[in-house]
């Protein structure tokens, strides 16, 4: 019954504009903030407060997105405890990059189709390097559809706490924005540092982790190593790996959709999976899914027949 929904919906007229206007503000102001930052730090004098916010709120933000959005809603990669997954919702909302439904369903229309007809975010399909860029990076957001619901995150759909959650989104965003604020005005007994907690953790982080984020789509797909052949462009950029949590071993994971751990090369550091580790060895997380040593050993002797025959259209 679901392969048979479709793969896009098209928001009415009205809603698309409000959307598209949404969508605008989410990037603008995260933008003007990562200029404002630096200018209100160099005018006022350094402080912690700005490295501490700042670590502190990206992280939250950047693990939400790469653990929680990414590989436990959208692949599944790793059962855990009803709380955790709500916090690991609640942390990818304040990253600003939708509610876990719309990211998921976009994400798993990624896979379905990647760098076919159909990727809502693929930079290659007939454009040039640039417009594939700007496409990939960002402009994929303003399009006139949406990856169905229905189709590709019904799971997400069904779940309460989830859509509670989600429901919720704007609240997630305002709490992400100005709880560093507080924190830090009220550590600091200042003024000046609740204006950096909110410049910082704030504003930029949401900008940096909104940026690291789409980068993976973009850049990721036009640059890097390439050790898994597939009929994709996924690509592995190393000098990624700490601001996408892991995210930027891009290739390894298409290789791999269901990995809780992109490193499946000595050498390749993946943050997200030691902090999974962890929460293993805590009793929080289990089923952790990685691919044995046989199989990434398989895939990587794939590559040859792979490249000889060309990529699978099917």
């Amino acid at each position: 019954m679901i392969a048979t929904l479709p793969s896009l919906d098209v928001p009415r007229p009205a809603r698309l504009r409000l959307q598209r206007v949404g969508f605008a503000l989410a990037v603008t102001i995260p933008a003007l903030g990562a200029v404002a930052a630096p200018l209100y730090s160099l005018h006022v004098g350094p402080s912690l407060v700005e490295p501490l916010s700042f670590s502190t709120m990206l992280t939250i933000s950047g693990v939400g997105i790469e653990l929680g959005y990414h590989r436990y809603f959208s692949h599944q990669a790793f059962s855990a405890k009803p709380w955790l997954r709500a916090l690991l919702a609640i942390a990818g909302n304040t990253a600003v990059q939708g509610p876990v439904m719309y990211w998921v369903a976009h994400h798993r229309l990624h896979h379905a189709r990647s760098d076919r007809e159909g990727d809502p975010h693929s930079p290659h399909l007939g454009r040039s390097p640039w417009r594939g860029f700007v496409h990939a990076h960002v402009g994929w957001i303003f399009a006139s559809t949406r990856a169905s619901p229905g189709r590709y995150a019904r799971d997400i759909l069904n779940d309460r706490a989830l859509q509670w959650i989600d429901r919720r989104f704007l609240l997630w965003i305002t709490l992400g924005l100005f709880a560093p604020a507080l924190v830090a005005g009220l550590v600091s007994w200042s003024l000046r540092g609740a204006v950096a907690g909110f410049l910082w953790g704030g504003l930029l982080r949401v900008f940096v982790a909104q940026h690291t984020t789409y980068a993976v789509n973009s850049l990721c797909h036009l640059f890097g190593a390439r050790p898994f052949a597939g009929r994709d462009q996924s690509r592995n950029i190393g000098w990624l790996v700490l601001p996408t949590f892991g995210g930027s071993l891009h290739n390894n994971h298409h290789a791999f959709p269901s990995t809780a751990d992109n490193g499946l090369s000595p050498g390749e550091l993946d943050p997200s999976a030691l902090l999974l580790r962890v929460c293993s060895a805590l009793g929080w997380v289990w089923d952790v899914k990685k691919p044995t040593p046989a199989q990434v050993e398989r895939r990587r002797r794939s590559n040859d027949e792979m490249k000889e025959t060309g990529p699978d259209d099917e």
